[in-house]
């Protein structure tokens, strides 16, 4: 596992809430500072498409995570 997949999985489990892609972000930079936005949208992504996390889509809404 990469640092930067490990620091987003920590991110996400650092609440019970559903985060944002952006909370996941501000999250993720107190384990690993210098992760860039994109990183961790992409790595998201992939988490969603492998089936390890849920996409919640609100109307009006940022997509939860």
């Amino acid at each position: 596992m990469t640092g930067p997949r490990k620091a987003v999985l920590t991110a996400l489990h650092s609440t019970e809430a559903h985060l944002t892609a952006e909370q996941v972000f501000d999250q993720a930079r107190l384990t690993l500072p210098d992760i860039s936005k994109a990183t961790v949208y992409n790595t998201l992504t992939e988490l969603v498409q492998m089936g390890e996390l849920d996409e919640l889509v609100v109307s009006r809404g940022p997509r939860l995570f």
